[in-house]
């Protein structure tokens, strides 16, 4: 029996040995490493010194000699080590009451939900820009999509300086004169812009940009968007269902899986239609912002579920979705949990084992999915927070704005025409 000591709490390890042979050299080596480890390690494996400890019996694991797991809920950790051919020491340990260790869904690593909200913000503030273009279009606005596809040029994009510093810029921009040409009407009447009508005379005339003007109306249309998007997220779970309900039809079709997905598909409504009696359509690219959306939170998931997967020990399973990820480079989103779904079990010899084991796909589509729910949660959470965060910008730079040209010795801003 081992016992690991941990936050005034006996946790109970009970080990069952197997041996054929005694462990001998860095066999035995490593089974002391492997005993001492899971002796001393606590409930809370949160310290820097317990998870650099634990990369380090991951990466043992790599080498077949050692593997560390967590199960699902959190509830088992177990350990492996392997001396000599046959020969294998487990132990299980089970968290007391209490303990902050949290696996499965809920397993959340604070860097990795920052870059997927980072990622988020920053689809959404694209997405906002190839609406107002549309808008532009639309208007006849030109010179506005002409100035910012210059300022992109000159100072970055929102993909290479991020949504705040690309808005930030936009705020202390300068305002620009542009000289605008414009073909005037031909007096016989009929379009300026027809090629076949002579005597056309250009019109120049000068047009003023203010940046500031600019960026706030982009930071409205990006509040817009981000309403609309946290609300189509809301719809995650209806899209799980959908999913596998196309999925068991399809497999108990007696039309074929082909014939059965044409039906599908020809009966399909996109889960970001508007309702028609609400008087409201779908804003430009509305549900192509969704769909960028769904494939960034399933790519979360996804990541979420082998991290989990690494933690519980299961590197057959890991391995072979790695490899399938690597396969399936150009499904994304609701395509990769439909190649899932489609894929039949897999079973896969371990040398170190007597039986071989299991893969199968439609279990991990399950828990991707299960996944996508939560992460889709937090993101809606970080939608919600856009306008706060414009606010704090804005904020910021007349506080800015403020100081720089303020009295140094009365702390008051000097408002005089120089």
């Amino acid at each position: 029996m081992l016992s690991a000591v941990a936050d005034c709490s006996v946790l109970q390890t009970h080990g069952k040995v197997s041996t054929r042979h005694r462990p001998q050299g860095r066999a035995r080596d490593r089974l002391s490493v492997a005993h001492a480890a899971v002796e001393a390690m606590p409930s809370s494996i949160t310290s820097p010194c317990w998870l650099l400890l634990l990369a380090l019996l991951n990466a043992l694991a790599r080498a077949r000699a050692f593997s560390l797991g967590i199960n699902a809920r959190g509830s088992v950790i177990s350990c492996r080590t392997w001396c000599g051919e046959d020969t294998a020491v487990t132990g299980t340990i089970r968290p007391g009451r209490g303990s902050p260790l949290r696996m499965n869904q809920s397993y959340k690593n604070d860097a990795e939900a920052e870059f997927y909200a980072k990622r988020l913000l920053d689809l959404i503030t694209h997405n906002t820009l190839l609406t107002a273009n549309t808008y532009w279009m639309e208007l006849r606005g030109n010179m506005y999509i002409e100035w910012l596809n210059r300022y992109i040029e000159e100072r970055g994009g929102v993909e290479d300086v991020g949504w705040h510093a690309f808005f930030a810029g936009m705020l202390r921009a300068p305002p620009e004169d542009v000289v605008v040409k414009k073909l005037i009407k031909s007096p016989r009447g009929g379009s300026g812009n027809n090629p076949f009508l002579a005597d056309r005379k250009p019109v120049e005339y000068n047009e003023t940009i203010e940046p500031t003007t600019i960026a706030r109306r982009l930071m409205e249309i990006r509040e817009q968007v981000a309403e609309q998007l946290g609300s189509d997220l809301q719809q995650i779970a209806a899209e799980n269902a959908r999913l596998q309900a196309d999925y068991h039809f399809e497999a108990s079709s007696e039309l074929g899986p082909d014939r059965a997905q044409a039906l599908r598909l020809s009966s399909l409504k996109p889960m970001t239609d508007v309702d028609p009696s609400s008087g409201t359509g779908n804003p430009p690219r509305r549900r192509s912002t969704y769909k960028d959306a769904l494939e960034l939170v399933t790519a979360a998931s996804m990541r979420r579920v082998k991290t989990e997967l690494r933690i519980r020990g299961d590197m057959v399973t890991l391995d072979w979705l790695d490899r399938f990820s690597s396969r399936e480079l150009e499904q994304r989103g609701n395509a990769l949990l439909e190649s899932l779904f489609a894929g039949p079990m897999v079973l896969i010899k371990d040398p170190l084992r007597d039986r071989p084991q299991v893969v199968e796909p439609l279990k991990v589509a399950q828990e991707i999915m299960q996944g996508r729910e939560v992460v889709a949660e937090e993101l809606i959470t970080v939608l919600k927070g856009v306008p706060q965060d414009h606010l704090a910008m804005t904020v910021s730079l007349l506080n800015e704005k403020w100081e720089s040209t303020g009295d140094p010795e009365s702390g008051e801003p000097d408002f005089r025409e120089s």
